[in-house]
C-alpha cells in the first residue's frame, strides 16, 4: 500500500527534523521567503526544468528523481505542513489515482526526506 498516513508522533517527529536541518518557516507572504534555509551540506539539488521531458509530466519527473534515491523497500516522507503527512514509496505505482499530495503546489511546500 502506498500513502500511509503518519501518526501524530511520526509527524512531530518528522517534522522536528525538517526544521532541525533546514529551518523551515512556512508562510504564504512572498516578503518571508525563503521558507527553507540549508543548515549543513548533506543535500542533493535536483533541476527538473532543465531536463523537462514532454513525456513525463512533472509529477512524474519528481517520481523518478525520488526512485533514483530510495530502494523499492523504502518509504519517504510526504509532508505538507498544513494538511495530513504520509509515509510514500515511488517504486509503486499509482495507476489512475491522483497524487495524494501534489509535489507542486503555490503557496504549499511538500518536502521529501528518508523515513525515521
Amino acid at each position: 500500500m502506498n500513502w500511509i498516513e503518519l501518526t501524530e508522533a511520526e509527524q512531530e517527529q518528522a517534522w522536528d527534523m525538517i526544521n532541525k536541518r533546514f529551518s523551515f518557516s512556512p508562510s504564504i507572504k512572498p516578503d518571508d521567503w525563503p521558507s527553507i534555509t540549508i543548515n549543513d551540506d548533506d543535500y542533493i539539488t535536483f533541476i527538473l526544468t532543465n531536463t523537462c521531458d514532454d513525456t513525463l509530466d512533472f509529477e512524474e519527473q519528481c517520481n523518478e528523481v525520488f526512485k533514483s534515491m530510495v530502494s523499492k523497500e523504502e518509504y519517504i516522507f510526504a509532508l505538507d505542513w498544513q494538511h495530513e503527512c504520509y509515509f510514500f514509496n515511488p517504486h509503486i505505482p499509482k495507476g489512475d489515482h491522483e497524487w495524494t499530495i501534489p509535489f507542486y503546489r503555490t503557496g504549499i511546500i511538500t518536502s521529501s526526506s528518508p523515513k525515521i
